[in-house]
């Protein structure tokens, strides 16, 4: 027997807590969400949109398109692909776009929907005697759920603690290269003090980086939505990148890592808006690297790409979901290399422990 996805969605809505997450309440089957139709839509525990998208077949690059038009559309949203078949290159893509997957064994969830097809109502009772293990029926990425997170952040020229200086302002403001957010400021930045700068104080993130271990995905301008980090957990690790002016993106740099402390999310203060997050870091445990200490973010993160021009390519996103591999990588080389103070060693010696 060949399921449909009418089908499959009859499995995975009677056994979502079992398949997908036990924080899940279903809300509906097909819902129309701003000219798009879930397949399953929930709420999380948190109160969050989770919207599942099932596939029957292997998927493709299309897919792609339609996920991320979910993830960006709906607001405070969650987004899960669920399919037989996901190809790594798509893996790679949704790992970058921050939206979650699953692969479920077909052949399981055809046996399981054969012992339910008659049946209207599964009952706790019922449920306690069908062969409900998640391993043999779900695979779960584990790499999505590590919970550590890598931000791209503008360069600043004073080590992420202070207002750039006149030139890189007109380098970020004026060149063909300009930023977005440097142009809207433009030039009222050039107004702070750095003496001043603090966590209520301050013209752009990237400027007080450093000064406060403090770091957020930031505003989608185009769509007036905060880009939200669904998979970050607090007590694992946060990592700072950057690249210099007019570098390329294989010279993307790594200059801070601190643990996630806590994550704020705001009404709003000054420049940020009603859903803003922050990850806030341990100030105490952060190892903030100096000009010769920068590491090299692609030496310990690659795309997991047979084309060498996607192996050190990071796109427009302003985060990256990072495995524990990584960070251990990352942690090990600044306490083996002799470029590193005793203090930053016994710091990554503490962040290490989060991710071991």
């Amino acid at each position: 027997m060949k399921l449909t996805e009418k089908q499959i969605e009859d499995v995975f809505e009677k056994f979502h807590k079992e398949l997908i997450s036990k924080d899940l309440t279903f809300k509906g089957r097909q819902v129309k969400m701003h000219n798009l139709r879930a397949d399953l839509y929930f709420v999380d525990k948190l109160g969050k949109n989770v919207i599942v998208e099932l596939k029957r077949e292997p998927v493709t690059r299309q897919d792609i398109g339609q996920l991320i038009q979910y993830a960006g559309t709906v607001k405070d949203s969650k987004v899960i692909l669920i399919a037989p078949i996901i190809p790594q290159p798509i893996k790679t893509a949704f790992e970058h776009y921050g939206i979650d997957y699953r692969e479920f064994s077909l052949t399981k969830i055809e046996e399981l929907y054969n012992k339910i097809k008659h049946i209207k109502d599964i009952s706790p009772k019922l449920k306690s005697q069908l062969p409900i293990n998640p391993v043999d029926y779900i695979k779960i990425p584990e790499k999505l759920h590590d919970g550590n997170i890598s931000f791209k952040v503008s360069y600043n020229d004073k080590n992420w603690s202070g207002i750039c200086t006149p030139d890189l302002y007109k380098y970020n403001c004026f060149s063909s290269h300009k930023m977005f957010w440097c142009n809207m400021q433009a030039p009222k930045c050039q107004e702070y003090n750095d003496s001043e700068l603090n966590e209520n104080c301050y013209p752009c993130y990237d400027a007080v980086a450093n000064l406060t271990t403090r770091f957020t995905p930031g505003w989608n301008h185009g769509k007036n939505t905060p880009h939200i980090c669904l998979e970050a957990k607090v007590g694992k690790i946060a990592i700072l990148t950057s690249i210099y002016p007019g570098e390329t993106q294989d010279s993307r740099f790594i200059f801070s890592l601190f643990e996630i402390k806590q994550v704020d999310t705001i009404e709003k203060v000054g420049y940020d808006f009603k859903g803003t997050e922050f990850y806030v870091g341990n100030l105490k445990t952060a190892i903030k690297l100096k000009n010769d200490q920068y590491l090299n973010y692609w030496d310990f993160s690659l795309n997991s790409t047979d084309n060498p021009k996607f192996q050190k390519f990071w796109g427009s996103g302003l985060f990256r979901y990072t495995d524990d591999r990584t960070v251990r990588s990352i942690l090990k080389d600044i306490m083996q290399s002799p470029k590193y103070t005793i203090q930053q060693k016994k710091n990554a010696e503490i962040l290490l422990s989060r991710v071991e």
